[in-house]
């Protein structure tokens, strides 16, 4: 009869240890030592779990022979969220920290044998995020427009389904602007381009500020364009006079608010009315030389108009002057201008220029009426009649 061999040190005290990185479910006669190693008694397993390689190393011996159960759960888990299954509930402070954990869980089979279930737990991060950005005025951050510097949190999801919170602190630079209101005769130069047209322009100086930000500039301009040209003539040789109705007798009559005088280029500072003429002991005295005059096109004195050019010499035959006039004047696009001359000596012309000095018509003129054989849009335009001594008498035409 074989000898039985008893085991009397394995069956009263047989310690085995594991590995243990959180607190344990106690089941069976097993306990967690101080030290967080599982301390197995009353004969049931006699294993090493190796944690760190996820296997299992050395002999089962248990006695009487007693069925254990070894298992090994995979699985996730968001940071600071608490975690369930059949053999974990753990709380969040227990996913405090990203990265891979292991949880150790020892209870009794059905049969009353213990057991042992690791759980291999990735516990994803939270994500939380801080950017700062700087702007001019306003700020679009993905649908939302800030307009106003500070703090502004947006919530999300990480790649893993874990929280995300995203916080911007904003600054905000801002935009400067101002507005300015000027007067202008038929054009106005402004930042390198020409308006020609009354109204409200603006302008921005991209990033010209102290701030970095823009440099909105905003322009009411009021442009002149139907100011009247005087025509002047002489008259007994001895006063040249303003002409009250520049576009006949039947016309609208124009009182000028000033006038300039020049005599062969100077100007007569004394000359202020709307003739000239020289005074001396009581008597008219006739001056020769070439004199012409303007007159404001605006209340403030601040754009002059030129006149027609009259050329007096000492006998009678000089006074007779060239001179060129157009009707109407301002007139309407494409409508017929009457182009009138008197005294132009045989050899002069006539011609049309736009308002950039490009030639539009030219033509030997004659003295009278002449309907100028050309369509005009809106614009500015010059017409010149020259003598062949080179004199020029000039007429600016408006069109509206």
């Amino acid at each position: 009869m074989p000898q039985k061999i008893l085991f009397p040190i394995l069956l009263l005290s047989l310690f085995v240890p594991l590995r243990a990185q959180t607190d344990l479910i106690s089941a069976g006669n097993s306990s967690l030592s101080p030290s967080g190693f599982i301390s197995v008694s009353v004969g049931q397993v006699a294993r090493l779990y190796s944690v760190d390689a996820l296997y299992y190393d050395g002999q089962g011996l248990q006695q009487p022979y007693c069925p254990t159960r070894y298992d090994t759960v995979v699985a996730s888990a968001c940071q600071h969220s608490p975690f369930s299954n059949t053999d974990f509930n753990l709380p969040a402070d227990s996913t405090a920290t990203p990265g891979l954990h292991y949880f150790h869980r020892l209870y009794l089979t059905a049969e009353e044998c213990d057991s042992i279930v690791v759980l291999a737990l990735t516990v994803n991060p939270m994500a939380d995020i801080s950017v700062s950005a700087t702007a001019c005025d306003s700020l679009l951050w993905t649908d939302t427009l800030l307009a106003a510097s500070g703090d502004y949190s947006r919530h999300g999801l990480t790649a893993q389904g874990c929280d995300s919170t995203t916080t911007l602190t904003l600054t905000l630079r801002h935009s400067s602007s101002d507005a300015i209101s000027d007067q202008a005769y038929l054009q106005y130069q402004w930042r390198g381009s020409t308006y020609t047209e009354s109204g409200t322009y603006s302008d921005t100086l991209r990033a010209a500020n102290a701030e970095g930000c823009d440099s909105i500039t905003t322009l009411s301009l009021a442009v002149i364009t139907d100011a009247t040209i005087p025509y002047i003539y002489c008259f007994s040789r001895r006063v040249m006079i303003v002409d009250h109705y520049p576009y006949g007798e039947d016309s609208t009559r124009v009182d000028y608010r000033a006038y300039r005088w020049y005599h062969d280029g100077e100007l007569l500072p004394l000359a202020t009315l709307d003739r000239y003429f020289d005074l001396r002991d009581g008597a008219y005295r006739y001056l020769e030389g070439c004199y012409y005059v303007e007159v404001p096109v605006d209340n403030a004195g601040r754009f002059w108009v030129h006149s027609n050019t009259v050329c007096v010499g000492g006998a009678t035959d000089d006074l007779r002057q060239p001179s060129l006039s157009a009707y109407p004047n301002p007139s309407e696009a494409f409508s017929d201008i009457t182009a009138t001359i008197a005294d132009a000596p045989q050899g002069s012309t006539l011609a049309l220029h736009d308002h950039y000095g490009r030639p539009l018509y030219s033509a030997p003129a004659a003295n009278g009426t002449t309907i100028l054989p050309i369509s005009l849009t809106t614009g500015i335009y010059t017409l010149t009649l020259q003598t062949p001594d080179n004199q020029k008498i000039t007429q600016k035409i408006i069109v509206r």
